[in-house]
């Protein structure tokens, strides 16, 4: 979303007509606060806004301001904040999109997204398109040239333009016309591919900027293994990004393959001598693969400018049994009483026949594990939760009881594996349905079935969890019902409340997670403020002893999950700790806003 510079003449008198104010006026009143807007009508905010929003996505759109109110300590109403609604010029009743008025770094992309949905629905041409299309003469190389872009960017086979239907539509329009087959096309694509590469390679060459490198590996459920490789680079104030390459693997994922086959890609490019930082994921490989490229290409730095990123643990079956297993044995050891060990193994063994129940409905075919998953799980999970339970017992004098460690436990299997059933049956789907529209009326929310765990999604978690709350009324009337045999995932009161608390405490992750996913968006200077914004949110909850929303005392084991992700979070400070680039980009930032 562009700004725009505030004048430094007074805004002017909100009794003047929007048709008497000037452009400047209007940018003049878009800058202000909404505490200070809030006297303007509302036909003059949204003019304000659209003087200076230059983006064409506004044109589907017809614009609307709610204006939000907040009780005060003496329950009188006063102006809260003011919002944007953009409704569908279309389709009013499918198409709206809401943003805060003083949003206006979040851009344009939600309404990017409904205007594409939109115009799908509709049948429509493109609305973000600035000019219509010309007019394309036939040839008969044009022709086999938007054959392959058809194909491409809309993820057909090659073998498509020999369906007999096609072919009769293609002789329909234009009888001469002669239709490449699938062999030709793909000779095409390698060609086009190649010639492309040459003329990008040029590009690259006449740059005078650094460019950065993510890097990541990717499995297909036919086994193949690629390497993505993305560049980031500057033009002037423009920011882009691009997928360079999807190498295929064929050796054994070592940190040397991965620096050969990376430099081979670099090298046909010409990029070997602009890379300056290169961001991967926590697994070991990706050391090895970051002292091989400083080795070789000039101008990175190796771990100075190698920024970590985190990996999300996998599903893995029985893994939750083994983090439970450690969970257990840390609350028995450390219990004020004796124990013996074949007490404590009898006891971690006759916890696990529930939890292997879970295991199985939380099984979703397909899931791929990397390294950096199964480091991350292993070690990081495991290590953090084992020092969180000592560290509270050794602060504040508390320790989660083998009751308590039982129920945590299976909160999240029961979640993930109650939406795993239902979204993996037609069945139970319509079931849950329809129990769910007859108890719509205990409802809030709109949606119609439990969030699925997605373990490669960031935010799943958080998603799972909050629509389980959210669907509680249903999900409790078909887990009490035999029939549906799913009462192994009935939750406790006890465990609806710890979901709660845990919605809560994942909530903490959502805007950073939010602002991180943006494109074309100068992001390294943040993160760690972000890191420690987390870390003290994190830090509140780890401390307190009363929810400040439903003023009860907190669970224990949300305060020991706080724990165990401040470990997290330290760790990951340290190791940017290591990296000049982070260091670097809020200097530069400072040094931008003080210039």
């Amino acid at each position: 979303m562009d700004g725009a510079s505030t004048p430094s003449q007074p805004p002017p008198s909100p009794d003047i007509p929007l048709a008497d104010l000037t452009r400047t006026q209007l940018v003049q009143i878009y800058n202000l606060s909404d505490r200070e807007a809030w006297s303007y009508s509302d036909e003059i905010l949204c003019a304000a806004a659209l003087s200076v929003w230059p983006s064409i996505a506004y044109r589907h759109f017809t614009t609307t301001l709610v204006r939000h109110y907040l009780k005060n300590v003496n329950g009188a109403l006063e102006p809260h904040y003011l919002e944007f609604k953009f409704i569908c010029r279309y389709q009013p009743d499918k198409c709206k999109v809401g943003r805060k008025r003083k949003s206006t770094g979040d851009g344009t992309s939600n309404l990017r997204k409904a205007i594409k949905k939109c115009d799908k629905d509709r049948m429509a041409p493109d609305s973000l398109s600035v000019l219509p299309p010309d007019y394309i003469p036939y040839s008969q190389l044009m022709f086999r040239v938007l054959l392959i872009i058809w194909c491409v960017v809309n993820y057909r086979p090659f073998q498509t333009v020999s369906d007999p239907a096609f072919l009769d539509i293609v002789h329909m329009l234009r009888p001469e016309a002669i239709v490449p087959t699938p062999h030709t096309l793909s000779s095409d694509l390698t060609y086009i591919y190649n010639l492309a590469t040459l003329r990008i390679r040029e590009v690259f060459l006449g740059m005078d900027t650094g460019v950065h490198l993510a890097i990541d590996g990717w499995s297909s459920p036919l086994t193949a293994s690629f390497l993505g490789v993305v560049v980031f680079w500057r033009t002037g104030p423009t920011l882009w990004r691009s997928v360079l390459e999807f190498i295929h693997l064929t050796e054994s994922h070592t940190g040397s393959y991965l620096a050969e086959k990376t430099l081979e890609c670099l090298d046909r490019f010409g990029l070997r001598h602009h890379i300056v930082s290169v961001c991967l994921d926590n697994a070991s490989n990706n050391n090895t693969l970051v002292q091989h490229l400083a080795l070789s290409l000039p101008n990175f730095p190796g771990t100075k400018a190698y920024m970590a990123v985190f990996t999300r643990p996998p599903p893995r079956k029985r893994r939750i049994a083994q983090n439970a297993r450690v969970l257990a044995r840390q609350s028995a050891t450390n219990s004020s009483g004796p124990s013996d060990t074949s007490e404590i193994a009898n006891r971690d063994e006759a916890d696990l026949p529930p939890l292997d129940e879970l295991d199985v409905a939380l099984e979703i075919p397909g899931e791929l594990i990397d390294e950096g998953m199964e480091q991350h799980d292993t070690i990081e999970v495991q290590n953090a939760v084992g020092l969180a339970v000592e560290e509270v017992a050794n602060t504040f004098g508390l320790r989660l009881s083998d009751a308590e460690i039982k129920e945590a436990r299976e909160v999240f299997p029961k979640a993930a594996g109650f939406a795993n059933q239902i979204h993996g049956s037609g069945t139970l789907y319509a079931a849950f349905v329809a129990i769910r529209n007859q108890c719509k009326d205990l409802l809030t929310t709109q949606k119609e079935v439990p969030t699925q765990r997605v373990v490669t999604r960031w935010g799943a978690d958080l998603a799972c969890a909050r629509t389980h709350g959210e669907l509680r009324p249903a999900i409790d009337a078909m887990t009490s019902r035999p029939g549906y045999k799913l009462g192994k995932f009935q939750m406790s009161p006890a465990q609806w409340e710890m979901l709660d608390e845990c919605v809560e405490c994942l909530e903490i992750f959502e805007e950073p997670t939010h602002i991180h996913s943006q494109s074309n968006t100068a992001l390294v200077h943040e993160v760690i403020p972000h890191l420690l914004l987390m870390k003290f949110r994190l830090g509140l909850i780890r401390d307190a002893i009363y929810d400040p929303e439903t003023e009860q005392p907190l669970r224990l084991v949300s305060r020991v999950a706080a724990v165990a992700a401040i470990h997290v979070v330290n760790k990951y400070l340290k190791l940017l700790e290591a990296a000049d680039i982070y260091w670097l980009a809020i200097g530069a930032l400072s040094l931008f806003l003080v210039l």
